[in-house]
């Protein structure tokens, strides 16, 4: 991969990082495991509906286009194209979910 990417795919994670780390809690608690496993099989429709959140759908297809979008070029981009994406949005789906319940509990 030329170096052009690694540097787009470095800046594209620190902002992205800055944004996830904004996220205002969900409405209630959710499983991580039920949020992971609809991600994966469902994808980013999976993770909005379960979260119940529209913005999730969007961030979870957005950042998942966004990195794919620089590794495409590649070989394994090409190869992995639908196995990463589910893995992806249930990742992130698990994530949200946990950083959320922590977020209630915590009060912030």
């Amino acid at each position: 991969m030329p170096t052009n990417h690694w540097r787009a795919a470095n800046t594209a994670a620190k902002r992205t990082s800055e944004v996830l780390n904004d996220l205002e809690p969900l409405k209630g608690r959710k499983n991580p495991v039920i949020a992971f496993v609809l991600g994966f099989l469902l994808q980013g429709i999976g993770v909005g509906l379960y979260l119940e959140s529209w913005k999730d759908f969007f961030m979870c297809v957005g950042i998942f286009v966004l990195f794919f979008g620089i590794l495409l070029p590649t070989v394994i981009g090409e190869a992995f194209l639908i196995p990463a994406a589910a893995l992806f949005c249930g990742i992130y789906g698990a994530w949200r979910a946990t950083t959320s319940n922590e977020r209630l509990e915590s009060g912030r």
